[in-house]
């Protein structure tokens, strides 16, 4: 059975079943594709006053190699520091997951396109396949 023949058969099987086509071979294309959305906003870096700040009693520790610092405050200002380097590393981590994010929003806004192309090229075929049978009824 030749490709031709399959599909008139494929077509008046349809027909039979109650299918929505005008003349019986054309049938109306549908678009059902997902529309991508891209809702996230990109992240915020940790503030520059959140930077810890040097305690008073090691300011002359560059210079003079000695400080005036109790166990307590260097421990507060050394912790006060991983903290403020654990908000930069997950500022660096949200900023990686925003671009992937965006990555694949790109993809599904490509593959969006392309089935709204392949969209128009269907409903270009059904309008001429309406066209030729309006043109043809009479015969």
């Amino acid at each position: 059975m030749s490709t031709r023949t399959a599909m008139l058969c494929l077509a008046i099987g349809f027909n039979a079943f109650g299918t929505t086509s005008s003349f019986g071979f054309c049938f109306e294309p549908s678009f059902n594709g997902y529309e991508p959305h891209f809702a996230q906003s990109p992240p915020s870096a940790p503030s520059a006053f959140a930077i810890p700040r040097v305690p008073y009693c090691l300011t002359s520790y560059s210079y003079s190699g000695t400080h005036t610092c109790s166990q307590w405050e260097l421990d507060r200002y050394f912790n006060d520091v991983d903290a403020y380097i654990r908000d930069l590393n997950l500022y660096i981590s949200n900023a990686n997951a925003y671009a992937d994010a965006a990555r694949q929003y790109a993809l599904d806004a490509t593959e969006f396109a392309d089935g709204a192309s392949a969209y128009a090229e269907d409903v270009y075929s059904f309008a001429l396949c309406e066209a030729d049978e309006a043109r043809t009824q009479h015969e």
